[in-house]
């Protein structure tokens, strides 16, 4: 049987590989491309909750209910009071991901001078990023349709007024505040958030590329992929290997069964005989699919790692009845 020039065979019982190595241990690539991305879904999200901050005329309820999300003026989540501290709604959409934000809500402002309004999005509902904001030193009364405030990564939004005192009435009606689509951005895949995804369009044959750096002696023979199988429609794909990104190396053959879903997922393939600068996962199926990667990473082993690695014995790029580990 073929062995690894690098390894010698493994004792019976021994650990697999990557033997003592950590996610942390990973690299991303330094640069990213696809073959193509997929268009935001369209699937509308709705807040999980909706908080009332004080100083609501008409305080919002609590979800679930429709108020937020039925696109009709006449009914509303809250109606913000008119002196100088800041009010405002937070909307928790349970979780951190790209997306479209869109909101409806009505201004009015009645006094001699002052008012502002803001949007702000926010990771953890701690630190919080505007994203719109609105001022006006005459009267005012806008419903505005905000189809596309902010496209990008956030859990919680806010909106918020801040008037200018007694005697200067200044309001906000909220109507709407919701996510129209899921993005799926190629950064996704290096963004060290596993809660957002690269998804390809529906093609054949479907690839996400990494380029790294060359290393001469250390080349990568490992990479770790976080995925969230109900994104991915593939039933197999391939990782290859390429130094000009032209000739490519097919290095391991897996099925999207082996995969443990919603983790990372450590795969080994045989180390190349000469430098690699080029690392692509491609769908192989024979029809049109989709791919989707969350977290894409590869091993590019220190002089320390590389001595303390497990012997393995040389995988088939063909086979997929063996371990992700080899």
């Amino acid at each position: 049987m073929s062995i690894d020039p690098l390894f010698e065979e493994p004792e019976a019982g021994s650990e697999v590989y990557p033997h003592s190595i950590n996610i942390s241990d990973y690299v991303f690539p330094n640069v990213v491309t696809s073959s193509s991305v997929a268009p935001r879904n369209g699937i509308i999200e709705n807040p999980q909750d909706i908080t009332d901050l004080g100083g609501w005329l008409t305080p919002p309820a609590n979800l679930p209910n429709a108020k937020d999300n039925d696109f009709n003026t006449s009914t509303t989540e809250g109606q913000s009071s008119n002196d100088a501290i800041f009010h405002y709604l937070r909307a928790d959409f349970g979780s951190k991901k790209n997306r479209q934000l869109r909101v409806k809500w009505r201004r009015r402002f009645a006094g001699a001078s002052g008012g502002a309004w803001t949007i702000d999005t926010s990771d953890d509902g701690s630190a919080w990023t505007t994203r719109y904001s609105g001022s006006t030193g005459v009267p005012l009364d806008v419903t505005e349709d905000l189809a596309n405030v902010f496209s990008g990564k956030f859990r919680y939004v806010r909106t918020g007024v801040r008037g200018a005192g007694a005697g200067n009435p200044t309001f906000m009606t909220l109507f709407e505040v919701r996510s129209e689509g899921e993005l799926f951005e190629l950064a996704n895949s290096i963004d060290n958030d596993v809660l957002t995804t690269w998804q390809s369009t529906s093609e054949l044959n479907p690839f996400l590329r990494g380029e790294f750096s060359t290393i001469a002696d250390k080349e990568p023979s490992a990479i770790a992929i976080y995925v969230d199988k109900s994104k991915i429609s593939s039933l197999q794909f391939l990782i290859q290997t390429s130094l000009d990104g032209v000739a490519w190396t097919t290095k391991r053959t897996i099925n999207i069964t082996q995969l443990t879903d919603l983790a990372y997922n450590f795969i080994r393939f045989n180390r190349d005989v000469l430098p690699i600068r080029y690392i692509r996962l491609v769908g192989n199926d024979s029809v049109a699919i989709q791919l989707a990667i969350n977290e894409y990473k590869a091993l590019i082993p220190t002089a320390t790692q590389w001595a303390d690695r497990q012997a393995h014995k040389t995988i088939s790029p063909t086979s997929t009845s063996i371990g992700l580990a080899g």
